[in-house]
């Protein structure tokens, strides 16, 4: 199986049963996602995404409580790290 490059084609709904699906999912919906994954990926936002859901699944531990504008100031800071 070959791995696949970025920039790649990727073919749904191809194969023998293809049409049984739809045809596979829409490209673009695909993509946005794609593209907000790696946005938080670099920005480290991610990681702070993670450990928030974390901490909501286990009332034994803390809660990191972030409000919408201290989320934001925190990923502008590490874009502009990264950029």
């Amino acid at each position: 199986m070959n791995k696949l490059q970025d920039g790649d084609q990727i073919f749904f709904g191809k194969g023998k049963k293809g049409q049984e699906f739809g045809g596979g999912p829409l490209p673009l919906p695909c993509n946005i996602r794609l593209a907000v994954a790696r946005v938080l990926k670099l920005s480290g936002a991610a990681s702070i995404i993670v450990q928030m859901k974390e901490a909501a699944d286990d009332a034994d531990t803390p809660r990191y409580l972030l409000s919408p504008g201290d989320f934001l100031e925190i990923l502008d800071a590490k874009l502009r790290l990264v950029w």
